[in-house]
């Protein structure tokens, strides 16, 4: 009996290290075992977008300054002293046509165009007395019963001294004309409605004849003259003058639509020089707003100011409309294919507009047209849409 405590000393170890094994058996059979799963296929992920064809209407927006489209340099025709000068002879201010603008000493041109209507009276006088000298002549040759011929009859009939005194009231007449027309050249007006941009008449100088006295330019039209893509310039070429003014054109000053009539007047006979891209011409009618209602807006436009244009080109129907940052390079699409591999697909662009590209051969509504741009683009590369590598994720 001495030797049970011994014994149960040696056994209580050994059922530990036999229960311990037992337990991690258990928990190594019981353990969740790891699935296998398919890997997912590999490729650059991409969203992707399809296009309907619709109509569309060509747009074209460019800028262009303002300029005059006529301008008027007033000049003496007359030497004189300025004697009076209008109020409304101030840049800036508006003046309707045949307003009086500056007056010319007419002194000197009323007392030339006395003079003259003097020495006519007196011309014709001459005439008369002249005409009655030569019926004297015809009677007195009458009853000398003489046929004097060729020169001597001439001279017989005083017919000389009447071409004579006929030539001077001819002579006299034509300078009172002219000293009339001097006479309204000291009367300076203004030729068209316009605005005056310059004043070189002072009140009280002394001014030559060809002296410039006032500058002015049309207030009934300002024109725009702006440059176009050549493409552009292609559809406006194949138009007649009234298709091209019938065109929509509507004109923006730092983004804010302005109320004026606009229209296409012509393309001009010579390129730009600066960026050698052909040139347009646009008439903008009453630019002031001096014919509308008085109520009305009307608009602020500056000579030299620039301006948006936006011109509606042409209409197209079933055109796909592409945006301009989806077009690659050598005007290409990057499309996924049915075996999600990268096709630079070419296109046929017919138009450019600021935001958009006209397509109307080289994609179908079918074509998943790549959104993300890819730093690398290789033909047949591998691609999987983010839409179906999300929907994965999720089973």
């Amino acid at each position: 009996m001495k030797n049970s405590p011994i014994l149960l000393k040696l056994l209580v170890p050994l059922l530990i290290i036999i229960l311990g094994a037992f337990i991690i058996k258990q928990l190594m059979t019981t353990a969740p075992q790891a699935q296998t799963q398919k890997p997912a296929t590999s490729g650059l992920l991409v969203q992707t977008t399809t296009l309907q064809p619709k109509a569309h209407t060509l747009t074209l927006s460019t800028v262009g300054s303002i300029e005059a489209s006529q301008k008027g340099v007033l000049s003496s025709k007359v030497s004189g002293k300025i004697t009076a000068i209008s109020p409304e002879l101030t840049p800036g201010t508006f003046v309707r046509k045949g307003t009086l603008l500056a007056q010319i000493d007419p002194t000197d041109y009323e007392a030339s165009i006395a003079q003259l209507e003097a020495q006519l009276s007196s011309a014709k006088a001459a005439l008369m007395i002249e005409e009655g000298q030569q019926a004297s002549a015809k009677k007195e040759l009458a009853l000398s019963n003489i046929e004097p011929v060729g020169l001597s009859r001439s001279l017989l009939l005083r017919e000389p001294q009447l071409i004579q005194a006929k030539a001077s009231i001819a002579s006299l007449e034509a300078s009172l004309k002219t000293a009339k027309n001097n006479l309204k050249e000291c009367h300076i007006t203004a030729p068209f409605d316009g605005i005056i941009t310059q004043k070189k008449a002072e009140l009280g100088n002394y001014i030559s004849a060809q002296n410039t006295l006032v500058e002015m330019v049309a207030s009934d039209t300002y024109w725009l003259t702006a440059t176009l893509p050549s493409q552009a310039a292609t559809f406006l070429n194949n138009l007649s003058h009234d298709e091209l003014k019938r065109l929509s054109v509507r004109l923006r000053k730092s983004d804010t639509p302005l109320h004026v009539k606009a229209s296409i007047t012509k393309l001009l006979p010579e390129l730009d020089t600066t960026t050698k891209q052909p040139k347009i011409l646009i008439t903008i009618e009453d630019p002031l707003g001096l014919k509308v209602h008085k109520n009305a807006k009307t608009p602020s436009l500056l000579l030299g100011e620039t301006l948006t244009i936006d011109m509606a080109l042409k209409h197209f129907e079933n055109v796909m409309v592409v945006p301009i940052k989806l077009l690659r390079a050598n005007d290409t699409l990057w499309v996924m294919n049915e075996s999600q591999k990268l096709h630079i697909k070419p296109i046929t662009v017919l138009a450019k507009e600021k935001e958009f590209a006209l397509v109307q051969e080289g994609i179908l509504p079918t074509d998943k047209i790549i959104t993300t741009y890819l730093t690398t683009a290789v033909e047949g590369m591998a691609l999987q849409e983010i839409t179906e590598a999300k929907g994965k994720g999720k089973q």
